[in-house]
C-alpha cells in the first residue's frame, strides 16, 4: 500500500493568526496608511472632474417606443434613468487613481461625494468623451504606479527581505498590474456580460427560474475567480509575470482549498462589514474622517494579512515537497487538506 504524504498540518497557516499578523505588521508601521488616507482627502477635498454636460443630454433624448410607454415596463425604464442621471452628477473620473481589482484602498472613490466639510469641491466638466477616457488613462495609470509602491511597501513590512525597491521593479511590477486589470476587463467583457443577459432573458421568461441562473452563475464565477486571488501578491513577493502569478496562485488555492477560500471570504466580509460603519457619517461631516482613518487602517491591515497567508501557505507547501521528495507537479495533485 503506497504510503500517505505527510502534510505538516501543524504547519498549514491558519485564518484568525494571520489575520492578527496583518493589522500588528501595520500597527507596527502605521505610516503604510499615509497614501490611503492621502488618496480619500485628495478625492474628497479636491477638484472633480465631471461628464455630466456629455451625460445628461444623452439621457434625456433616450425614449421607448411608442408601444412601450405604458404599463411596468416604462416605470422601470424611467427609474433606471433617474438612477444613470444621480450617477452623472457624482462620478468623479479622478476616482479612477483607485485602481481595480488591484489598488490604493479608498473609502471616497466609493461613496462619489458632491460635498465635503467645507463645502463643494472645484467642479470641472469634461468636454467630449475623447478627453474624458484619456484623462480616465492616465489617473488610471497613476493609480497603478501608487498601488505598485503600496503593495511593496507592505510586502517589505510582512517579509524578512528588507530589499529596496528599484524605479525599474516599480515600472515592471506596475506593467503586470496593468495586463492583470486588461485580463479582468476581457473577462467582463467575454464571460460577464454575456451571462449577465442570458440571465436577464431567462428572468423574463421566468423569474424563478432566473433568480436559479443567477444562483448558479454566482457559484460558477465564485469557483472561477477564488484560485486567482492571490495574483497581486506572488507578483510583488516572487516578481514572477502575470501568466506565472495566476498559475502560482491556482496552485496554492488549490492545495489549500477549502481553508485559502474561507481565508478569502473572511476579508472580503471585515472589510465589506465595515464600510458600512465608516459610512455612516454623512459626507459632509468632519466625522467621516474617523470613517476614513478607519477604513485606510482596516484594509491595509487585511492587504497584509493576504500577504502574510500566503507566505506561509507557500512555505507550508515547499516543506511538503522538501520532506516528501515530491516535485511540484506531484504536490499539486495532492488531496485537499480541510
Amino acid at each position: 500500500m503506497e504510503n500517505q504524504p505527510d502534510l505538516n498540518l501543524s504547519q498549514k497557516p491558519k485564518l484568525i493568526p494571520s489575520l492578527l499578523a496583518g493589522f500588528e505588521a501595520v500597527a507596527n508601521h502605521i505610516e503604510l496608511i499615509i497614501l490611503p488616507i492621502a488618496l480619500d482627502l485628495l478625492l474628497w477635498f479636491g477638484p472633480h472632474l465631471r461628464i455630466k454636460d456629455i451625460v445628461h443630454p444623452i439621457l434625456a433624448n433616450l425614449t421607448l417606443p411608442n408601444e412601450l410607454q405604458s404599463g411596468e415596463f416604462a416605470q422601470i425604464f424611467s427609474n433606471t434613468k433617474e438612477i444613470y442621471f444621480v450617477l452623472a452628477d457624482r462620478f468623479n473620473i479622478f476616482s479612477a487613481i483607485r485602481t481595480l481589482p488591484v489598488g490604493i484602498p479608498s473609502l471616497v472613490a466609493n461613496i462619489s461625494p458632491v460635498t465635503n466639510p467645507l463645502g463643494s469641491p472645484i467642479v470641472l466638466e469634461a468636454r467630449n468623451y475623447s478627453s474624458a477616457f484619456l484623462i480616465w488613462l492616465v489617473v488610471g495609470l497613476i493609480g497603478l504606479i501608487g498601488s505598485s509602491y503600496y503593495y511593496n511597501s507592505i510586502n517589505q513590512v510582512t517579509s524578512s527581505d528588507k530589499a529596496q525597491v528599484s524605479p525599474g521593479s516599480i515600472g515592471w511590477q506596475t506593467l503586470q498590474l496593468l495586463y492583470l486589470t486588461i485580463i479582468c476587463v476581457l473577462f467582463i467583457i467575454i464571460i460577464i456580460f454575456p451571462a449577465l443577459m442570458l440571465v436577464s432573458f431567462v428572468t423574463l421568461l421566468s423569474p424563478v427560474l432566473g433568480q436559479i441562473a443567477l444562483f448558479a452563475g454566482g457559484l460558477i464565477l465564485i469557483w472561477v475567480i477564488t484560485p486567482m486571488l492571490y495574483t497581486p501578491q506572488v507578483i510583488f513577493m516572487q516578481h514572477q509575470s502575470i501568466l506565472k502569478a495566476l498559475l502560482s496562485s491556482i496552485r496554492m488555492v488549490r492545495f489549500a482549498l477549502p481553508s485559502s477560500g474561507l481565508f478569502f471570504i473572511a476579508v472580503i466580509i471585515i472589510a465589506q462589514g465595515l464600510d458600512l460603519l465608516w459610512q455612516i457619517p454623512k459626507e459632509n461631516s468632519w466625522f467621516s474622517l474617523i470613517g476614513v482613518a478607519g477604513h485606510a487602517l482596516v484594509n491595509t491591515s487585511l492587504t497584509a494579512a493576504i500577504f502574510i497567508y500566503y507566505r506561509d501557505g507557500m512555505k507550508w507547501i515547499q516543506s511538503i515537497i522538501t520532506k516528501n521528495n515530491l516535485s511540484p507537479a506531484t504536490a499539486s495533485e495532492l488531496p485537499k487538506v480541510k
